[in-house]
């Protein structure tokens, strides 16, 4: 959801015309400045990720992460051959641009279809040597983790950096984009699966637990205070560990849980779907409701009922597969 809002109110131009209500104090519409802590979807996902799969690892160090990969591609490659095809027929000028953009987007090198893809292969070469680097991390020790997380913010932070001096479409230098992608991501990454082996996030809650209006204010200076600073990717790993602890220790409504489960299982469908609505299908249509909110709830609405119709299109085929062999 963050995501979706940070893509659909990230331009400040586009932002103006809607209906804005409720200003900022610099003058600048709340909508728009509340890009700099949606901001943070990335690394907040790429935390939850390692997190989620030292978890994994924990129970059963044979983490099956092949098979992760192929699902996640096959998902990827069901959007793909339905939206593309769609797309050509559109905008017949931007796609599919060639045979060879054609099969860069379709594993993933490229991201010239969809701009929201750029973390795709990112995230699977991540995944693919997670079991390795989570047995590496395991393995050491607390000054040797501490060390570790320096080396990856250090190549985080030179890939942040270097990232934007070779967006071309040429392919030595997409794959150089790629690497340099994966390693930004690599510090959050590693966060995550620090804080999941010495179960920090349970002694936060302990700490914090019988002192909710404590972290309830603390949360909302957090929240001011990274909207007052910036949008800025090399500040968003302290307020994605402060925000994260922040969140596990407040104690939330059993619906509210199962909804975000709920929609967690079509998180996957609604990245990969949503950018389409907002570049190629409807986007005036979208925006003609004129009010931020308003727009946000069509857009989500859009690409979660994608996202319903995408899962049963995908069950359908598993059943039918697992029937012919």
């Amino acid at each position: 959801m963050m995501m979706l809002f940070l893509h659909l109110f990230s331009n400040l131009d586009v932002t103006e015309q809607c209906h804005n209500l409720i200003y900022f104090w610099n003058g600048k519409p709340l909508a728009f400045v509340l890009k700099k802590f949606a901001a943070m979807c990335v690394p907040v996902y790429i935390f939850i990720s390692g997190y989620g799969l030292m978890c994994k690892y924990a129970s059963s160090p044979d983490m099956n992460n092949g098979l992760r990969i192929l699902k996640l591609y096959l998902n990827y490659w069901l959007i793909f051959l339905i939206f593309i095809p769609l797309a050509c027929y559109t905008s017949p000028s931007v796609y599919p641009n060639g045979i060879v953009e054609l099969v860069l987007n379709f594993v993933g090198i490229s991201f010239s279809y969809n701009g929201a893809w750029w973390f795709l292969l990112p995230y699977i070469i991540l995944v693919s040597v997670s079991s390795r680097l989570i047995h590496f991390l395991s393995s050491c020790s607390v000054k040797e983790c501490v060390i570790s997380m320096i080396i990856a913010e250090a190549l985080s932070v030179t890939g942040y950096i270097l990232v934007d001096f070779y967006r071309e479409n040429i392919l030595w230098k997409e794959l150089l984009v790629v690497v340099l992608n994966t390693i930004y991501l690599l510090f959050m990454f590693v966060v995550g699966i620090l804080f999941s082996r010495y179960k920090l996030f349970d002694k936060i809650r302990i700490a914090f637990t019988n002192q909710q209006h404590f972290v309830v204010i603390t949360t909302m200076i957090l929240i001011i205070l990274k909207l007052c600073i910036g949008a800025s990717s090399l500040i968003h790993p302290v307020f994605v560990v402060l925000l994260l602890s922040a969140y596990v220790t407040l104690k939330k409504p059993l619906w509210f849980t199962r909804s975000l489960q709920h929609l967690g299982k079509h998180s996957t469908n609604i990245w990969l779907l949503h950018y389409f609505f907002i570049t190629v299908f409807c986007r005036e249509w979208i925006y003609s409701f004129k009010y931020p909110m308003l727009i946000f709830v069509v857009l989500f609405l859009i690409s979660y009922i994608s996202s319903v119709v995408i899962k049963s299109i995908n069950q359908v085929i598993c059943l039918i597969v697992q029937r012919v062999f």
